[in-house]
């Protein structure tokens, strides 16, 4: 019974591995995109689309059905898209997917039904132009509702300074579980954000990311015009999904979890392996800034 709501560049629901766990899909081919799906960026399509399939990646990754390419196959998911492929998010499309999240609505925007809100949100790309005075509202709501949100701390580009890098809310809010990515080789992945975080200008007083998971050549869905694939993909948005996936199962298999995301916050910290670093601070600490309380 877990939901997973995944926010970003939308999701195909036809892949072969997604189909049976849409949320809106009612057997034989038939579907209810209501309280499913709402394209929060333009209002253009009324059935579930992914531009990127980035989110359909990142959804295979969490509850994928075939290939053992899901960590948690048997959740459901919905879906809000809130940026197009070759645009930033908006903070207006952003927010208007947390409202959708809060309390599903239809395609139109109407008959809100908070019952129906998920269990996990998870932000597939970071907003960019959102600061904390924006989103933060909206985000702690979520948490009021009982919604843990799981996100990346963002990209950068591959040579550039790590530190200091987690600074586009939500990944610098305390309370958001922020999970950076580690490669094959257990160092942090090329383009993951380290901390410490930063609210504004003032630096954070929390710690940044929170967890590190795998987030390179991870295999997991796309839809390609001539049917179900399976692609490798990489980054922090990956890890963010591998964490989303084993909450899922935290909460399925500790129904006295349900609707408690600040302890599930915790348990997902206290069961991370600590890996000590130095980088953007000189002492060699648990947790740190650059794999929080570790993977």
């Amino acid at each position: 019974g877990v939901v997973v709501g995944i926010i970003g560049f939308g999701v195909s629901h036809l892949h072969e591995a997604l189909q049976a766990n849409y949320r809106g899909n009612l057997g034989n081919g038939a579907y209810d995109h209501n309280h499913n799906w709402y394209e929060a960026f333009d209002n253009g399509s009324r059935v579930p689309v992914d531009v990127a399939q980035m989110g359909t990646h990142l959804t295979g990754t969490i509850l994928g059905t075939k290939r053992n390419i899901g960590v948690a196959p048997q959740a459901k998911f919905i879906s809000c898209m809130s940026s197009s492929a070759f645009a930033l998010q908006k903070p207006e499309s952003v927010l208007a997917c947390l409202q959708f999240m809060l309390a599903p609505h239809d395609l139109d925007g109407n008959n809100p039904q908070p019952e129906l809100r998920p269990d996990i949100v998870v932000f597939s790309i970071p907003c960019e132009d959102c600061d904390d005075e924006i989103l933060k509202p909206s985000i702690m709501a979520l948490i009021e509702a009982g919604i843990l949100p799981i996100v990346s701390p963002g990209q950068r580009a591959p040579g550039s300074n790590t530190c200091n890098s987690i600074n586009s809310s939500p990944a610098n809010i305390r309370d958001v579980v922020t999970v950076g990515a580690f490669g094959e080789d257990g160092s942090t992945y090329a383009t993951s954000g380290a901390g410490p975080a930063f609210l504004g200008i003032r630096q954070a007083d929390h710690v940044k990311p929170d967890v590190v998971a795998p987030g390179e050549n991870v295999v997991s869905s796309v839809l390609l015009p001539e049917g179900s694939a399976y692609l490798r993909a990489s980054g922090s948005s990956v890890a963010a999904s591998v964490v989303a996936g084993a909450a899922a199962l935290l909460y399925s298999a500790e129904p006295r979890l349900h609707r408690k995301p600040l302890l599930m916050k915790q348990l997902l910290t206290d069961a991370a392996r600590g890996k000590p670093s130095t980088l953007c601070q000189r002492e060699d600490v648990i947790p740190n800034f650059e794999y929080g309380y570790g993977e």
